[in-house]
């Protein structure tokens, strides 16, 4: 990955949002703008998906691809796909990836199915020397043991609902902790999450999916200073030095300089 100089201050950056499932997007954008919301991070889902999400052309926007394991139907043309995909488009990470154990009404893709579909990826990830994005619910075991298998080029655990334990885990193997609007609903994730340093700290919104209120009535992307002011109450820091902190911690992770004034 090429150095680069990161700049800090003025400006925060969301770390994982889909752009291009949000409604009224000029007009979301244009808000989040005005309350210093200025980059963002799109993480991939399905092949169909990288293409519009990479259309979404503004230099404050990053993109990444991968197929998130509700998706996953044929591991070797996952892998194929995202394969060819890195040969030919300037991604910041492979992602959203990772495994969904949860037995619930929609069933999720067959085990087996989603490890070789991981696999394959994290060693896309390893060759192109990326960072991944993860997503895990219900299966943090077999997950720290596969990172640790394969290695990674540094990453996020997307989402984190966690224990403190469970995310110290995680930094030990050189990851980030993605903090999002779960910390608004769950006072035990956010005295977990306050325990992380904010050196491995991302902030996201996982808009429009996550959103704290209904999307009829609020933009999804402000959810970011609810979840900043929550978590910086709780680490007892100021919100400037969380904006500079996570926003370098962002940079960092994804090879970014985002063009902020």
């Amino acid at each position: 990955m090429p150095t680069t100089e990161f700049k800090v201050g003025g400006g925060w950056i969301d770390s994982h949002c889909h752009l291009n499932d949000l409604s009224n997007l000029d007009q979301n954008l244009e808000d989040a703008a005005q309350h210093q919301i200025e980059s963002f991070v799109i993480p991939g889902t399905m092949p169909a998906q990288w293409k519009d999400a990479f259309t979404i052309r503004s230099p404050q926007v990053f993109c990444a691809a991968g197929t998130h394991p509700w998706y996953v139907t044929n591991p070797t043309q996952d892998i194929e796909a995202l394969e060819q995909w890195l040969k030919n488009q300037p991604a910041v990470a492979v992602g959203e990836i990772g495994l969904d154990y949860y037995q619930g009404k929609t069933p999720r893709p067959e085990k087996l199915l989603q490890l070789e579909a991981f696999e394959g990826q994290l060693e896309l990830a390893k060759h192109n020397e990326l960072p991944v994005i993860l997503h895990c619910v219900k299966a943090h075991n077999d997950m720290l043991q596969l990172l640790k298998k394969h290695g990674v080029h540094g990453g996020v655990v997307h989402a984190f609902s966690g224990s403190a334990e469970l995310a110290q885990s995680y930094v030990a193997l050189g990851l980030h902790i993605g903090v999002g609007p779960m910390i608004l609903k769950s006072p035990k994730t956010l005295q977990a999450v306050s325990k992380i340093p904010v050196e491995k700290i991302l902030l996201e919104t996982d808009a429009p999916f996550m959103a704290s209120q209904p999307l009829t009535e609020a933009n999804p992307l402000l959810d970011l200073l609810r979840v900043a002011e929550a978590l910086a109450e709780q680490k007892s820091i100021t919100m400037d030095e969380l904006q500079n902190q996570t926003k370098l911690n962002t940079q960092k992770l994804f090879g970014i300089n985002s063009q902020l004034k």
